[in-house]
């Protein structure tokens, strides 16, 4: 009877050590697999990033061209109106604007990123606030492009008429 309780204990032991055994190869699988989906997903993140990147280079290189020309209209305009040096200052901002459409449309998407953190890193204060302003411009064009709260869709159902209480006009109003 002893060597039978000996035999369960040391059978209760090989049971408890294979079953940790299993755990942790299971544990380690589910990880491995895990940390390869999460791989895949940064890779096809960055991929989608990159072509996105790709077909909007050349729309906001023309968008940054287009506040080249504004300053640069400015600044005539503030010439003629012997302005001088305000005028100086709207050439120079286009000047700028026209070089950094052209660094947008040659540069990748890793270098442009490379060039904004080492930019970031050597002016922080200009960087915070070329980045508030154009937070305000995205938004300015955002709301621009979007169409104006009240105006119906073309997709929207005609509106039902309603009569108004003035039996005078007897009109009807539409909403």
């Amino acid at each position: 009877m002893e060597q039978t309780t000996e035999n369960r204990s040391t059978t209760n032991s090989m049971d408890a050590s294979l079953l940790k055994e299993t755990i942790l190869s299971t544990v380690g699988e589910v990880g491995q697999k895990a940390q390869e989906t999460g791989k895949q997903i940064a890779f096809e993140t960055e991929t989608r990033a990159r072509r996105l990147f790709s077909e909007q280079r050349s729309a906001v290189a023309r968008q940054v061209e287009g506040f080249a020309k504004a300053f640069r209209d400015s600044g005539r305009t503030l010439g003629d109106q012997d302005y001088g040096v305000a005028a100086q200052y709207s050439e120079q901002l286009a000047h700028e604007a026209e070089r950094f459409a052209e660094y947008i449309r040659e540069k990748d998407m890793t270098q442009i990123v490379d060039g904004v953190e080492d930019f970031g890193k050597r002016q922080p204060t200009l960087f915070f606030g070329s980045m508030f302003a154009a937070g305000l411009l995205l938004a300015r064009f955002l709301k621009s492009s979007s169409p104006a709260p009240g105006m119906a869709s073309e997709h929207t159902s005609q509106q039902e008429p309603r009569s108004t209480d003035n039996s005078k006009l007897a009109a009807v109003e539409y909403q």
